[in-house]
């Protein structure tokens, strides 16, 4: 009798991966106020392992405003100011065709700016 057992490894999650840790830093880090990083920490804990809420999802900014305790004026000013800062995504609102559904956000860590410039490839003495 054959007692060997076979191992089907695990299949990796679909999508992009997404890293919460360090959404949450670029967040954090930088010119934000402090309607920016409420809205943007309360978009993080609502946000499936992928970084996504999906149309129509708890990201309408009557419902944020009152998880992040921020007026729903600030909400929009602030979700607004985090897609222009890369740390969020979501269709144009004037693509957008499905005016009575909240639409998609997507977390994204803007690319990284350098600070200094490029090395040149020589040698320093």
């Amino acid at each position: 009798m054959d007692t060997a057992t076979t191992i089907t490894p695990a299949t990796a999650p679909h999508g992009p991966h997404f890293d919460r840790r360090a959404w949450e830093a670029a967040l954090l880090t930088g010119d934000r106020t402090r309607d920016q990083r409420q809205t943007g920490l309360v978009l993080a804990h609502l946000a499936d392992a992928s970084g996504e809420l999906p149309a129509g999802g708890p990201q309408e900014a009557g419902r944020l405003a009152g998880l992040a305790r921020v007026a729903p004026k600030h909400v929009r000013m602030a979700l607004n100011s985090l897609e222009n800062a890369g740390l969020i995504s979501r269709p144009s609102i004037h693509e957008w065709s499905q005016q009575s559904v909240v639409r998609p956000v997507t977390l994204t860590v803007p690319a990284l700016r350098r600070t200094e410039p490029p090395h040149t490839g020589g040698t320093e003495r």
